[in-house]
């Protein structure tokens, strides 16, 4: 059974076993389960690491990492990242990983260019992208924009049309999933991170009716990230 993406709302339906999205730092819902002791399968790694926890997820540190690193061979030198919730934990690793990248290079990544998605302000994924550019474009510089997901960065090529702002030429964005329909449909075609939600979602099944077999089955699986070149990104 899916989990509802609310960590503090539990089902009260009887289950055999769970999947769980978007697992946050400290999840009350990790320690509820467990002791219901129902099989558990996390998409993403909780916070803190639990050995005796089962995930799988991607490699979202080293993912931002080379998105960061793509922008700047570009010439991209200030950045908005329009990040996830900031109570995930891929939220925090992608900041990491985006924050590494530009201290290889000798640079700063100021805190003040990472936005987090918030339920209280944000009706959604495309509106958060939309309100976002349009509250902070002009005020901070940034050449370049990486959006937590292809939904957030459809709500930011609306805003930079309404501003007359020219993607690429004038802002590159750069989204950290790829709905490949989605991506071929916007215009530009948009350069993004390929995740294989399709292979994390059937890994995470192939592993839960494993340990619905056997409780003591533990397993973390990596699915590599990794870039799709579009048109939504040019250099300075």
């Amino acid at each position: 059974m899916p989990d509802q993406d609310d960590p503090t709302q539990f089902s009260l339906d009887p289950v055999d076993g769970v999947i769980m999205l978007n697992p946050r730092k400290d999840d009350p819902r990790i320690e509820r389960l467990n002791q219901m002791g129902i099989p558990l399968v996390l998409v993403g790694r909780p916070d803190p690491i639990d050995q005796a926890i089962s995930y799988v997820d991607n490699n979202n540190t080293e993912a931002a990492f080379q998105v960061g690193e793509y922008l700047l061979k570009l010439g991209h030198r200030s950045v908005l990242f329009l990040n996830a919730s900031a109570d995930m934990t891929v939220a925090y690793d992608r900041k990491s990983g985006l924050a590494e990248a530009f201290r290889a290079q000798g640079l700063d990544f100021p805190e003040e260019h990472v936005i987090h998605f918030s339920r209280k302000l944000h009706s959604n994924a495309t509106e958060y992208g939309y309100v976002s550019l349009l509250n902070t474009y002009g005020k901070m510089g940034y050449t370049a924009v990486i959006t937590d997901t292809d939904r957030v960065a459809v709500g930011v090529l609306r805003a930079a049309k309404e501003l007359g702002i020219d993607v690429p030429a004038h802002l590159s964005v750069i989204a950290l999933s790829n709905d490949a329909t989605l991506a071929q449909e916007t215009t530009p075609k948009l350069t993004s991170v390929e995740l294989s939600a399709d292979r994390l979602g059937a890994e995470a099944a192939k592993l839960l009716v494993e340990k619905m077999s056997d409780p003591s089955v533990v397993r973390q699986t990596i699915i590599e990230a990794k870039l799709v070149f579009r048109e939504s990104c040019r250099g300075r």
